[in-house]
């Protein structure tokens, strides 16, 4: 079957892959540690956030480009013969 899609990776998706689990020495700052805390999660949750909604859309677009082949294979067929 010919492919009929080629989604896109996040950028992000592909970096939080090769980061691995982010390690406290290298997130803090000089300020204090619920300041560091906080920024982190903020800054972290946003870029997740972003990926995940970068994914949903390909996935929408995805059915999409299935839906429009699934309907030119239905309009393909011959018609049904009455039983």
């Amino acid at each position: 079957m010919p492919r009929i899609y080629t989604p896109t990776v996040h950028p992000r998706i592909e970096q939080r892959k090769r980061q691995g689990p982010v390690k406290v020495r290298d997130v803090m700052k000089k300020d204090s540690p619920i300041a560091r805390l906080n920024t982190w999660v903020a800054e972290a949750t946003y870029e997740d956030a972003d990926a995940v909604l970068h994914t949903a859309l390909q996935i929408q677009d995805h059915l999409l480009a299935q839906d429009l082949e699934l309907e030119k294979l239905v309009a393909s067929l011959p018609p049904a013969k009455a039983q």
